[in-house]
C-alpha cells in the first residue's frame, strides 16, 4: 500500500475523517471504535505498509486480568 494511503487510512481511524479517494471501508473504523469504546484511546487499530512487500494491521488491546484466578 502506497504511504500516502496508509497516513489517510490510519487518520481515518484516529479522527474519523474518511478518505478523500475512498468511500467505502467502515469495517476497520467500526472495529476501532468499538476497542476505544471498551478500554480508552490509548488502544484500537493501525496499519503499517510496505509497498510491494505486505500490510500489518496492529491491534492494542490491554492486558486484563481476572483477580479470581490470580493466586
Amino acid at each position: 500500500m502506497p504511504p500516502g494511503q496508509v497516513s489517510s487510512i490510519n487518520a481515518y481511524l484516529r479522527e474519523g475523517t474518511p478518505p478523500e479517494q475512498e468511500k467505502h471501508g467502515f469495517g476497520l473504523r467500526n472495529v476501532h471504535e468499538r476497542i476505544v469504546l471498551a478500554f480508552g484511546q490509548e488502544y484500537g487499530l493501525g496499519l503499517q505498509s510496505e509497498l510491494g512487500k505486505g500490510t500489518k494491521v496492529l491491534l492494542s488491546l490491554p492486558l486484563l486480568v481476572d483477580e479470581r484466578s490470580a493466586p
